[in-house]
């Protein structure tokens, strides 16, 4: 999967809000979360690409940075 593929599954996940993911790049991962950076520990790694949505009021959709 690559990180644009990643983003667009966060973005259109309808099991649950995905509010960030992870893209783990030495193997192509992609690691939804239910937690943005502001209530879940953020792993701090080279190895690792880290986006989380931006929100700017409640109840609107939020875009992926």
């Amino acid at each position: 999967m690559t990180r644009e593929e990643c983003k667009l599954a966060c973005e259109n996940e309808d099991t649950f809000r995905c509010m960030a993911f992870d893209y783990y790049k030495p193997s192509d991962e992609c690691y939804m979360k239910t937690q943005d950076r502001f209530t879940d520990y953020i792993y701090e790694s080279s190895s690792y690409d880290y986006f989380d949505r931006n929100c700017y009021r409640k109840n609107i959709l939020c875009i992926l940075i």
